[in-house]
């Protein structure tokens, strides 16, 4: 009950605490930062010059010292660990972008388009061979047995048939009965929905 008139006095306060910031009222541009006791504001001159001699009092510290092993391992380390700090700066926002654009890729369809080519155009169906059974004009009877089809199955050449019957003729003849191509047994494929 009292968050909503929390949650407003908070938002309230930041927007005066920015519109105060930006008419040069406060050196602070939001509570917390007030709290804090930070203050965010643009470099100047002598702030640039600050940094400059700070770099050059770092560069004096990975110098070779005069003589002494340890102070020279020391400052080899420091150097070290400063260069690699600063390569994280660039590594870490770039394993970042490489990951979000993994993500991105993988969750898209632009992986599955790239991948995808279109399918191979399906195959002219066999005309019935003149020598051939000839093919009922009732769908459901068998070409061979005439009788209405038993655990219907498929010849290699398309055309449907009682399972008992095609395996028979393709044992002995090796055909296909309506359109005398080749076939083998192995190729009969047997039906669960006979439409």
């Amino acid at each position: 009950m009292c968050y909503p008139h929390a949650n407003f006095v908070y938002h309230a306060a930041t927007a005066l605490y920015y519109i105060a910031y930006m008419f040069d009222r406060t050196d602070y541009n939001s509570p917390w930062l007030h709290i804090l006791g930070l203050q965010v504001r643009r470099l100047s001159a002598a702030d640039y010059r600050a940094m400059d001699e700070r770099g050059s009092a770092a560069s004096d510290l990975t110098a070779p010292a005069n003589g002494s092993p340890i102070r020279f391992a020391r400052n080899m380390v420091a150097h070290l660990l400063t260069g690699g700090l600063d390569f994280l700066k660039v590594l870490l926002p770039l394993s970042i972008f490489f990951y979000r654009f993994l993500e991105w890729w993988h969750r898209s369809d632009f992986h599955k388009k790239a991948q995808m080519t279109s399918p191979p155009p399906s195959p002219m169906p066999l005309k019935p061979h003149p020598d051939g059974l000839a093919v009922p004009e009732d769908q459901t009877l068998c070409p061979i047995c005439k009788e209405s089809r038993t655990n219907p199955a498929a010849a290699p050449s398309g055309y449907v048939f009682c399972y008992p019957c095609i395996f028979n003729h393709v044992s002995d003849k090796h055909t296909c009965p309506v359109t005398l191509a080749a076939a083998h047994v192995n190729g009969i494929r047997k039906l669960y929905s006979d439409s």
